[in-house]
């Protein structure tokens, strides 16, 4: 038996397993693929990531920088609904990746500075309470452990038993993105935000990858899309052909790429992070950015946090329940307390585009772009 079994070996249950390096605890880490493996996703990696990372151990975050990132990306553009810009620049280092590389890279660290036991190809069907600890059911074998941690991603099965819970769609994003080669003007340094007016409330994203591609997506929350019926591949290829900001830079690409969908679940809500025997970190959490709609920060944050408490309930410092409640305590303080704000603010500005045109062009105004870059929601 394990002391902590983690489930899922993308950056949430890789850091958790960081986490744990020194704890003495027996430890296994499972995923249902073989790696390298891809998740669909934006592939922009915030700068908290590597923040984080680094407060365990620095040389972790300098390996992840220089072995995890398509490139470094410092700038963010964003386009309000009238057409005009705000450029923002980053202080921590930050960047895009394919999550195929990125994620392989961050479980690398894993094998190389842990001893945690990694089983890949383990498809975990049911995951099982007991008063002796917590089971995972795959295809044929069941693992057995103390406690677990679920890093699994919102959409798992035996995530939505274990909380009897449903999606909310007013607190659900559904997003495409495809991988697209030459464009016009694209700059290796600087990931583009568009709002636009005709495509409201949503985002369109185009995040520069190495060798000239580009991650390309659209974002709109689950309760527009069922609301208005909305075809999101359509309106992805709608853009590119015919919106007349961005058709000209797609004029020499090839657009028959294949397009992918993926859902988010926001942070903005709070739903059930643990129970008996297990906790719940990143995705499986819903800790979803609704502003930005990126969640590997939190999905690296909360990783570094579960291990955390656990390994003090481990040590007699803490209860199984004070544990429990602390974490909870602390998701909710730093992420969805702010992320309830953010949402609403969402929900003002993109009902009231000619806010977003205000705030883009005051943006200009060198102190007012101070103010933005050190807002909580960025």
């Amino acid at each position: 038996m394990y002391d902590l079994m983690i489930v899922g070996a993308g950056p949430a249950g890789c850091s958790a397993a960081l986490a744990l390096a020194n704890s003495g605890l027996k430890v296994a880490l499972l995923d249902k693929t073989t790696f390298p493996r891809d998740k669909v996703c934006g592939d922009a990696i915030p700068g908290p990531v590597f923040k984080y990372l680094k407060q365990l151990n620095p040389v972790w975050s300098e390996e992840l920088l220089q072995d995890g990132l398509d490139l470094r990306v410092q700038e963010s553009r964003i386009y309000a609904p009238s057409g005009k810009w705000l450029d923002l620049k980053w202080v921590l280092p930050t960047g895009n990746a394919r999550r195929l590389d990125f994620d392989n890279a961050i479980l690398d660290l894993v094998k190389k500075y842990t001893s945690t036991e990694i089983i890949e190809d383990f498809a975990v069907k049911q995951i099982i309470p007991s008063q002796n600890g917590i089971s995972a059911q795959g295809k044929k074998d069941v693992l057995n452990a103390r406690h677990a941690i679920l890093a699994s991603g919102g959409q798992a099965p035996f995530m939505r038993k274990l909380r009897a819970d449903v999606i909310d769609r007013t607190h659900h994003c559904a997003a495409v993105r495809a991988y697209i080669q030459h464009i016009e003007g694209l700059d290796p340094g600087k990931n583009e935000f568009f709002l636009l007016k005709n495509y409201l409330p949503g985002y369109f994203w185009m995040f520069p990858l190495e060798n000239g591609w580009a991650n390309v997506g659209f974002g709109m929350r689950s309760d527009e899309v069922s609301r208005r019926k909305v075809d999101l591949k359509k309106v992805l290829l709608d853009i590119l052909h015919n919106e007349p900001l961005l058709r000209n830079r797609f004029a020499s690409s090839d657009l028959s790429m294949k397009i992918h969908g993926f859902g988010l679940p926001l942070a903005s809500r709070e739903i059930t992070i643990s129970g008996p025997s297990w906790m719940a970190i990143g995705d499986a959490a819903g800790l979803i950015d609704p502003m930005q709609g990126h969640g590997i920060d939190n999905a690296v944050w909360s990783g570094i946090e579960a291990a955390k408490h656990l390994e003090k309930m481990y040590s007699g410092e803490l209860t199984e329940v004070q544990a429990h409640q602390q974490y909870r305590q602390e998701v909710y303080k730093k992420i969805n307390q702010p992320m309830k704000r953010a949402h609403r603010l969402v929900q003002v500005l993109n009902s009231t585009p000619h806010i977003l045109n205000g705030l883009v062009w005051a943006g200009g105004i060198p102190l007012v772009q101070r103010m933005i870059q050190k807002s909580p929601f960025w």
